[in-house]
């Protein structure tokens, strides 16, 4: 297909198929993970080995130093990402770690 046609209904409805199979993917493996481990719904915890320390820059640095930090010798954008949205969504008493 070149860059200037428009995408056959079949191609379109390929697209979509695979959309959707990624997104049920996603769907099943969190319902996994809530049968597996229903507390976490509940009670919450904190995510990846990282997660206290993580929390912990949050409150003591600046949001775009929080992103940057390795912990185990790899970046974790995402670990560090949920810590920094934790400290600043969800009240400090909730703060606990499993």
């Amino acid at each position: 297909m070149s860059a200037n046609s428009i995408a056959s209904p079949e191609e379109t409805h390929a697209t979509l198929d695979r959309h959707a199979g990624r997104l049920l993917w996603v769907f099943a493996f969190a319902v996994l993970i809530c049968i597996r481990m229903p507390a976490i719904l509940i009670h919450g915890r904190f995510w990846a080995e990282e997660g206290s320390p993580i929390f912990q820059d949050a409150w003591t640095m600046p949001w775009y130093g929080v992103l940057t930090p390795s912990y185990g010798g790899y970046l974790s954008i995402v670990p560090n990402l949920a810590g920094l949205f934790a400290r600043h969504l969800v009240p400090l008493d909730y703060a606990r770690s499993l």
